[in-house]
């Protein structure tokens, strides 16, 4: 159960970085990979979104 609650969690902060992305034209978020949660959740949400024009980056490309 607590790995189902983490993983919701996850997808839960996902979406809100992808609508705060189309909002203000970028974001940066920070995953640990280390986490199989937050690899799960981008593993299998990165294709979806990257057909929605969402375009990951690494964070250098972004920071001013």
């Amino acid at each position: 159960m607590k790995r189902k609650l983490r993983s919701n969690y996850e997808y839960g902060t996902f979406r809100w970085a992808v609508r705060r992305a189309r909002k203000r034209g970028s974001v940066v978020v920070i995953g640990h990979h280390y986490f199989h949660g937050t690899f799960d959740c981008l593993k299998e949400s990165m294709p979806r979104y990257r057909a929605e024009g969402v375009e990951f980056v690494k964070a250098s490309q972004v920071v001013r």
